[in-house]
């Protein structure tokens, strides 16, 4: 068949013992806990199991943040004035930061030098909002 590979798994002991072909599934009927993680469900008690509470309190945060940037559109929409558009757009791009660097904190590490890494850089982006908003 033209586009399908034979791939070979080896055991190191023993050398080939199995072939299969891609693109074909397995004879192997998937079993209920693979697809319950795949639900939202599943996701969640997942998250909640194999997630730390610093990680827990990093993604709360992020969603609250989310939310201000939400609000702060929904009334722009809703409102349709933004006298102001330098804190319009410093109020919005300033929680839009503070998510960026949490995602990075997040996959870094919590370790001081990082944590001082990211309260720097807050300060900075602060710093920039308050003198961008007037």
């Amino acid at each position: 068949m033209k586009g399908k590979k034979n791939i070979t798994a080896a055991s190191p002991a023993k050398g080939p013992t199995t072939t299969q072909k891609l693109g074909t599934s397995s004879s192997k009927p998937r079993s209920d806990d693979s697809d319950n993680e795949l639900s939202v469900e599943g996701f969640w008690r997942r998250y909640q199991s194999m997630t730390d509470s610093h990680t827990k309190i990093i993604d709360l945060f992020i969603l609250y943040l989310v939310t201000i940037i939400g609000f702060q559109v929904f009334y722009r929409l809703i409102v349709g004035d933004d006298f102001p558009r330098n804190a319009f757009v410093a109020g919005t791009f300033c929680p839009l930061g503070v998510i960026v660097l949490l995602v990075i904190l997040r996959g870094r590490g919590r370790d001081l030098r990082q944590l001082t890494e990211f309260f720097l850089a807050c300060l900075v982006l602060f710093i920039t909002a308050i003198n961008f908003a007037g």
